[in-house]
């Protein structure tokens, strides 16, 4: 379906490429969306660079004071989705970033109601500015780019245990920060769902704070290794994540039962898988008491990553085998006796590089023949005990 319409776009693009307007950037946007739509993650980050390119030829970020209000406001816009795309681009295929995280000093978006209240002809605003959904997102984009640094240097395994502590402290403490300076109005609660559901603005509250769910299941996620715990601080992080995991399973279920909160774009596919690993997790080693609230979450993500089969049915295969494979991977390090899940570049690749493919790690595993009858033992055993999953049920 959008293959087609994907190839159009960058027909008719190519032929007007050297036309440097905010109108090209914004078409740059959209292929490089159809691009990840259809799995050709290359050539979505291509057009990304390229938009980002005639962004920084139009000095896009530079202060305007001469044109319209809404103007200034699309283009403020359109800069800050050129940033946060910087940083899901360079996570999902291993890219430098382009932009550091305060390079430029352009304003926030305004709040959504007062944007699409302007007049096309206003010089300035005619009530107070105040930031809106999209603002408190810009601060979290700002804390991707440190999560992810500390993840590839985790994973490389040349990070003093010391100073990872310290950087996962106070990135922890610039989540809280960031949270506590939500406005009330704009905080994850049921009433504040409900409200912003009334005013046309469910989807971009109910992506914010998925985003910042998944922000901070990032951060702790190298934790689960730790089966026992024996720290403190160890164990106030692996709780954080597992809580970040079920409320990502709660919001994005709430998102699915009420019209107009649907969070319907790729990259919540791989935010929902990287949930449903915690929860998969949880599963398979929690305590007692955690298994059943782990599988009524887990089954609800994967009625998600249905639904989402009817856009994107190639990348939710994809999704799905990461899944199972992630699963191999607890089972065999379990059989061995090593850590659930050693945090090394193919768990780095499975939480944050989801464009890259995991078959490495998988024909590794397939290739230790001498721990399969372990294996299956301990598969069996986690069967009986229904804290096994099939991923074949869902697959359509």
């Amino acid at each position: 379906m959008h293959g087609p319409l994907a190839k159009e776009a960058k027909r008719l693009l190519q032929a007007d490429l050297e036309n440097i307007t905010l109108e090209n950037v914004q078409t740059c946007c959209i292929i490089a969306n159809l691009c990840e739509w259809d799995c050709n993650r290359s050539s979505g980050a291509l057009f990304f660079r390229i938009a980002l390119g005639m962004a920084e030829i139009m000095d896009l970020s530079a202060p305007d004071t001469e044109s319209p209000i809404a103007e200034r406001e699309m283009k403020r816009r359109v800069w800050w989705t050129l940033f946060a795309a910087d940083r899901w681009f360079s996570s999902g295929l291993r890219l430098s970033r382009q932009l550091e995280d305060f390079q430029k000093s352009i304003e926030l978006p305004m709040d959504e109601d007062i944007f699409h209240a302007l007049d096309p002809t206003d010089m300035a605003l005619s009530v107070p500015w105040k930031p809106g959904l999209w603002a408190h997102m810009v601060g979290l984009h700002q804390l991707f780019g440190p999560v992810l640094d500390l993840n590839r240097r985790c994973a490389q395994g040349n990070m003093p245990s010391h100073e990872r502590e310290a950087t996962v402290m106070d990135i922890a403490g610039r989540l809280a920060a960031w949270e506590d300076m939500v406005p009330s109005g704009d905080k994850m609660t049921d009433e504040n769902f409900h409200l912003h559901r009334q005013r046309g603005t469910g989807g971009p509250f109910v992506s914010l704070h998925l985003a910042y769910n998944y922000y901070s299941l990032l951060l702790y996620f190298q934790y689960l290794a730790h089966q026992q715990p024996q720290a403190p601080t160890v164990q106030t992080y692996v709780q954080r994540c597992k809580q970040c995991a079920g409320a990502y399973s709660y919001l994005v279920k709430m998102s699915r039962d009420h019209a107009g909160c649907e969070a319907v774009f790729p990259t919540a596919s791989h935010m929902t898988v990287v949930s449903s690993s915690v929860l998969l997790h949880t599963l398979l080693f929690g305590d007692e008491w955690e298994v059943a609230s782990a599988r009524g979450a887990l089954n609800s993500n994967f009625e998600v990553l249905v639904d989402f089969q009817q856009y994107w049915p190639e990348l939710i295969a994809q999704m799905i085998h990461r899944l199972t494979s992630f699963q191999e991977m607890c089972l065999l390090a379990s059989a061995r006796n090593h850590p659930t899940h050693e945090f090394d570049n193919w768990m780095l690749r499975f939480v944050v590089e989801f464009a890259l493919p995991l078959e490495e790690r998988s024909f590794a595993l397939r290739a230790v023949e001498e721990a399969r009858a372990t294996v299956d033992m301990h598969a069996a055993r986690f069967a009986e005990q229904g804290r096994i999953t099939d991923f074949g049920v869902f697959q359509l």
